[in-house]
């Protein structure tokens, strides 16, 4: 059956919603849990819920060498700094590693470039 026709049952869907809200509550509100394992944490359980309900979303027929080649070139070329997130001769500021995600440290160091 087509990923799009999986129809999921509403008393699941209203159950992840709940997860993610609940989740959502205790990364940014109550803050008793290391941000980046609330979050891996979230998202692993919520992956596991959605192919438990709906099953894979991917068969092995999807996995050919042409797709596995593109997501590897793809991975090797991609740039974690965007002209968006970049600023020429700017560089972020060391930050605080007791800072959670979140708190207000957007300072940057400048260096001035002589051209």
């Amino acid at each position: 059956m087509d990923l799009a026709k999986r129809p999921i049952e509403n008393k699941r869907l209203f159950l992840a919603l709940a997860i993610a809200l609940g989740f959502w509550i205790s990364s940014f509100m109550v803050k008793e849990v290391n941000f980046w394992l609330s979050m891996g944490l979230a998202a692993t359980t919520l992956t596991i819920l959605s192919v438990l309900w709906a099953g894979l979303p991917l068969t092995r027929k999807d996995f050919t060498w042409r797709a596995i080649v593109i997501g590897v070139v793809s991975a090797v070329i991609a740039d974690s700094s965007t002209p968006e997130t970049t600023i020429c001769g700017a560089t972020p500021a060391p930050r605080n590693m007791a800072c959670r995600a979140g708190d207000a440290e957007a300072r940057m160091n400048r260096t001035v470039l002589i051209r």
